[in-house]
């Protein structure tokens, strides 16, 4: 209809712009490029990757990271990169996946991944196209965060029951007292009474 904007379409013409504007996803760049991105194949394999990602995953060539296996070696679950994979089949494009990848040297990041799938003329899956955004220190800040929360809660729980209990005993020593001035200092009940609440 004039007038109108089909915004989902203007999205996938600027998501399909800024890989654009990358050529080769800048493969021979100086590597500024702060975007993670990455074409891979359906069968799970490399086939173009951008300096950032590169040095991000801790290679220093571009040709050993490409012959890594996503699935069995970037990927730290192979179940994660299966429910990518499907979800990129499924919806032409999707936003904001969270899985656990590994750097070269073992250590475990967070990603999270928006891409979309990329058909032939027959409309048939030929490759994947990625966006990969490390988060794992903010997700690291926000479990501190959830800690520190919890810690507080629990602080104010147990400044609760020891406010309570003060008022219990409070009311138990009250109580001590009065019965300690009715059955007279001499009293054996009055003894008892002493050994078990220390009375002034």
């Amino acid at each position: 209809m004039t007038g109108f904007y089909d915004y989902r379409e203007v999205a996938r013409s600027f998501f399909i712009a800024i890989v654009a504007s990358y050529p080769a996803f800048d493969l021979a760049g100086s590597g500024a490029c702060a975007l993670w991105l990455y074409r891979a194949s359906t069968s799970g394999h490399f086939l173009r990757v951008n300096p950032a990602l590169q040095k991000m995953l801790g290679y220093e060539l571009t040709e050993e990271l490409l012959s890594r296996d996503l699935p069995g070696e970037i990927f730290r679950h192979p179940t994660e990169y299966q429910r990518l994979t499907e979800l990129l089949t499924r919806a032409e494009e999707i936003k904001d996946v969270e899985m656990e990848w590994n750097r070269k040297d073992g250590t475990r990041i967070t990603v999270r991944c928006s891409g979309r799938r990329v058909n032939d003329d027959d409309g048939a899956s030929t490759y994947f196209e990625v966006f990969a955004e490390d988060v794992t220190e903010k997700r690291v800040l926000e479990k501190q965060l959830r800690m520190a929360q919890k810690i507080e809660a629990i602080g104010r729980l147990s400044g609760g029951i020891a406010h309570d209990f003060n008022n219990l005993l409070g009311v138990i020593i009250g109580y001590s007292r009065l019965l300690k001035k009715s059955l007279g200092s001499g009293n054996a009940l009055c003894e008892r009474r002493q050994e078990s609440v220390q009375l002034p």
